[in-house]
Protein backbone atom coordinates (compact mmCIF):
# COMPACT_ATOMS: atom_id res chain seq x y z
CA UNK A 1 0.00 0.00 0.00
CA UNK A 2 1.38 3.10 -1.09
CA UNK A 3 2.56 5.60 1.60
CA UNK A 4 3.19 9.26 1.76
CA UNK A 5 5.78 10.83 3.87
CA UNK A 6 6.67 14.14 4.68
CA UNK A 7 10.88 14.50 5.22
CA UNK A 8 12.07 16.97 8.01
CA UNK A 9 15.61 19.08 8.46
CA UNK A 10 17.88 17.71 11.04
CA UNK A 11 21.16 18.37 12.44
CA UNK A 12 23.90 15.47 13.07
CA UNK A 13 26.30 16.54 15.12
CA UNK A 14 29.20 14.12 13.94
CA UNK A 15 31.57 15.79 16.33
CA UNK A 16 32.01 19.00 18.40
CA UNK A 17 33.12 20.55 15.28
CA UNK A 18 31.23 19.08 12.53
CA UNK A 19 27.69 19.95 12.32
CA UNK A 20 25.40 18.25 9.22
CA UNK A 21 21.94 19.04 8.16
CA UNK A 22 20.45 16.41 6.49
CA UNK A 23 16.79 15.90 4.76
CA UNK A 24 15.42 12.08 6.25
CA UNK A 25 11.96 10.86 7.07
CA UNK A 26 10.94 10.79 10.75
CA UNK A 27 11.46 7.10 11.59
CA UNK A 28 15.06 7.66 10.67
CA UNK A 29 15.91 9.94 13.43
CA UNK A 30 15.76 7.60 16.06
CA UNK A 31 18.35 5.35 13.81
CA UNK A 32 21.14 8.23 13.22
CA UNK A 33 20.98 9.14 17.21
CA UNK A 34 21.74 4.64 17.12
CA UNK A 35 24.84 5.69 14.79
CA UNK A 36 25.81 9.06 16.03
CA UNK A 37 24.83 8.78 19.67
CA UNK A 38 22.29 10.49 21.68
CA UNK A 39 21.75 14.01 21.94
CA UNK A 40 23.75 14.09 18.32
CA UNK A 41 20.50 14.66 16.39
CA UNK A 42 17.90 17.36 15.93
CA UNK A 43 15.32 18.55 14.36
CA UNK A 44 16.05 22.01 12.54
CA UNK A 45 14.39 25.30 13.95
CA UNK A 46 12.85 25.76 10.50
CA UNK A 47 11.45 23.47 9.21
CA UNK A 48 11.14 24.12 5.03
CA UNK A 49 7.66 22.66 4.00
CA UNK A 50 8.77 19.94 1.97
CA UNK A 51 6.28 17.79 -0.11
CA UNK A 52 5.59 14.88 0.70
CA UNK A 53 7.35 11.84 -0.92
CA UNK A 54 5.24 8.64 -2.36
CA UNK A 55 6.64 5.49 -1.26
CA UNK A 56 5.23 3.30 -3.74
CA UNK A 57 6.14 -0.34 -2.03
CA UNK A 58 4.64 1.77 1.59
CA UNK A 59 6.34 0.66 4.85
CA UNK A 60 7.85 -2.39 3.30
CA UNK A 61 10.05 0.01 1.37
CA UNK A 62 10.17 2.17 4.03
CA UNK A 63 11.83 -0.70 5.88
CA UNK A 64 13.89 -1.82 2.93
CA UNK A 65 15.48 1.25 2.01
CA UNK A 66 16.35 2.31 6.29
CA UNK A 67 18.59 -1.65 5.57
CA UNK A 68 20.12 -0.33 2.10
CA UNK A 69 21.07 3.20 3.98
CA UNK A 70 22.12 2.49 7.54
CA UNK A 71 22.95 -1.15 7.60
CA UNK A 72 20.57 -3.98 9.10
CA UNK A 73 22.64 -4.01 12.51
CA UNK A 74 21.61 -0.08 13.20
CA UNK A 75 18.37 -0.22 11.70
CA UNK A 76 17.79 -3.66 14.68
CA UNK A 77 19.25 -1.66 17.32
CA UNK A 78 16.72 0.31 16.70
CA UNK A 79 13.31 -1.30 15.30
CA UNK A 80 14.18 -5.42 16.46
CA UNK A 81 12.24 -6.34 13.28
CA UNK A 82 9.74 -5.05 10.79
CA UNK A 83 6.85 -5.54 12.70
CA UNK A 84 8.59 -3.66 14.98
CA UNK A 85 8.85 -0.89 12.71
CA UNK A 86 5.43 -0.74 11.29
CA UNK A 87 4.23 -0.20 15.04
CA UNK A 88 6.49 2.58 15.43
CA UNK A 89 5.42 4.04 11.98
CA UNK A 90 1.50 3.49 12.76
CA UNK A 91 2.19 5.33 15.93
CA UNK A 92 4.55 8.28 14.17
CA UNK A 93 2.74 8.82 11.45
CA UNK A 94 -1.10 8.09 13.02
CA UNK A 95 -1.92 5.00 10.68
CA UNK A 96 -4.38 2.85 11.28
CA UNK A 97 -3.44 -1.28 11.64
CA UNK A 98 -3.98 -3.16 8.97
CA UNK A 99 -7.03 -5.25 8.94
CA UNK A 100 -5.87 -9.08 9.43
CA UNK A 101 -8.41 -11.45 8.05
CA UNK A 102 -10.75 -13.58 10.50
CA UNK A 103 -9.63 -16.71 11.45
CA UNK A 104 -11.89 -19.41 11.57
CA UNK A 105 -14.95 -17.45 11.38
CA UNK A 106 -17.74 -19.12 10.04
CA UNK A 107 -18.72 -19.54 6.44
CA UNK A 108 -21.28 -17.28 4.83
CA UNK A 109 -24.48 -18.83 3.82
CA UNK A 110 -26.09 -18.63 0.49
CA UNK A 111 -29.20 -17.03 0.30
CA UNK A 112 -32.58 -18.84 0.67
CA UNK A 113 -34.29 -19.27 -2.34
CA UNK A 114 -37.98 -18.47 -2.29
Amino acid sequence: MPLAIKPVLVTVARDATEILPRIVFPHEVPVLEAIHGEGSVALANEQPDFAPVELEGGLDEAFSRLDLNYGADHVRSVYYNQRDFESACQELYELEAPKKPARGGAKPTPAAEE
